[in-house]
């Protein structure tokens, strides 16, 4: 319970961190500006920025202080030590997830955000040995985090060296590579696959696994091509194979890139992958995405493309969904698409569903029926009660009719009982439930 309670904290701040990173972040003698404040015209944000860079040209002295002192760039902070900003910093983060607040999590990164990178490692050093790292972890991910934007591999070596718990080694780990992925992703990548060759970082490594989707997403927004030829060298795990992919997809925004990603990862032979490609650009675009299914695309598995087309659609569309999916089937495959149709669209409109499906012609709707029903009854049991008679298989309707008796015996135990009384079909629920009772006997013995 501490673990899960230690990681949860842990990754609130993370998450909450590389979101607020406001100001100016610097890494390797280049400046990022990511946000200014919302007072500042950009003609003040800029002159503001070239002011700033100027005195530190002309005083690289600027940012050190004396006796161990962290001058602040804002005047109203006083000017605090290594072993006082660390203290502030735990004492704002505290050590759990019911005593951490965004005004806290915030007003520690204003403690750190205009140190350089000595007054960072000051810090990590003097503060943060292998003894106390893992009761500090949200300090410890906050300002290896900061130090991170200067020296990633630095940053990584010191968790090495002094982070001894597995669990606190992952996260500040994780904590490492997100910054270094902003800023520098194929470095971030050459270091996982350089790690990843030696036996004994697999443990760790697999903890971190999560961080080649933001380590491929960020390669992806400059380079689509390399990041793409990347997911082949590691396609021996289809975990960090998913991962991975998952960050270039998010990165995919029109047709030529979808459509490019999709005919490069054919060869890479997973289905799941590329029907995750159609799931996210179906979000984005849907009639693109169906118009290249139709006219342009012409691979092996376009029956398990427009299948996954047509469930992405519909989150939005299904009228429209089902339409172009079954409009476009051969008449031997109508049957079995408008099945997937109703099966899909059970979930969130069973009554659409059953509306647009008394409108087809050419299928068995007893069959496309019972598939309704039977997928409708864990969303409206109520609906499938409604509609059960138009059912002419009275061992079908016995059959929904005991799904309804389960599913009403969740929520009202006396209910159930008054619809197993009443039902037409009880004798055969009566039959089923004595079955289930001897089968609990059974394996009870």
């Amino acid at each position: 319970m501490k673990t899960t309670t230690l990681l949860w904290a842990a990754l609130v701040l993370l998450s909450f961190y590389f979101g607020y990173q406001l100001g100016t972040s610097q890494y390797n003698g280049q400046t990022f500006n990511t946000m200014a404040t919302s007072d500042e015209l950009p003609e003040q944000r800029s002159q503001k920025s070239a002011k700033e860079t100027q005195t530190k040209q002309q005083d690289p002295s600027a940012n050190i202080a004396s006796d161990k002192k962290l001058i602040k760039a804002d005047p109203e902070l006083s000017e605090l030590d290594s072993g006082e900003i660390a203290s502030t910093i735990r004492l704002l983060l505290g050590d759990n997830r019911f005593s951490q607040s965004f005004k806290g999590i915030a007003e520690a990164y204003s403690l750190i955000e205009n140190l350089t990178e000595s007054e960072l490692l000051e810090i990590l050093q003097s503060e943060f040995d292998s003894e106390n790292s893992a009761k500090d972890i949200n300090a410890l991910v906050m300002i290896l985090s900061q130090y991170a934007e200067y020296d990633p591999q630095g940053a990584i070596d010191f968790v090495e060296r002094n982070v001894t718990s597995p669990q606190s080694k992952m996260i500040a780990t994780l904590a490492t590579l997100k910054t270094w992925a902003d800023h520098d992703p194929l470095g971030a990548l050459n270091w996982y696959f350089s790690e990843s060759k030696k036996a004994s970082n697999q443990g760790i490594l697999s903890g971190v696994a999560s961080s080649l989707t933001v380590i491929f997403n960020s390669l992806a927004t400059t380079d689509i091509e390399l990041a793409t030829s990347k997911l082949y060298e590691i396609q021996s795990s289809e975990q960090h194979l998913s991962l991975a992919a998952m960050g270039v997809i998010n990165a995919l925004s029109d047709k030529q890139e979808f459509a490019d990603f999709l005919l490069r990862t054919e060869d890479l032979k997973q289905e799941r992958l590329r029907t995750s490609v159609i799931g996210i650009w179906g979000a984005k675009n849907p009639l693109e995405m169906t118009q290249w299914l139709d006219n342009e695309y012409q691979g092996e598995d376009i029956d398990v493309l427009k299948q996954r087309a047509m469930a992405s659609w519909m989150m939005s569309s299904p009228q429209e969904s089902a339409n172009w999916y079954v409009g476009g089937a051969s008449e031997d495959k109508r049957q079995e698409r408008v099945g997937e149709v109703v099966r899909h669209w059970s979930s969130t409109s069973p009554e659409s569903a059953m509306d647009w499906l008394l409108r087809q012609s050419n299928i068995d709707y007893q069959s496309a029926v019972s598939t309704l029903l039977t997928h409708a009854i864990y969303s409206d049991f109520e609906f499938v009660s409604d509609n059960l008679e138009l059912l002419k298989d009275r061992k079908q309707k016995a059959g929904l009719s005991f799904g309804i008796y389960t599913q009403l015996k969740k929520i009202d135990k006396d209910k159930a009982a008054e619809f197993l009384q009443a039902s037409p079909y009880g004798a055969e629920m009566q039959v089923t439930l004595e079955r289930h009772r001897k089968n609990v006997e059974a394996e009870n013995r």
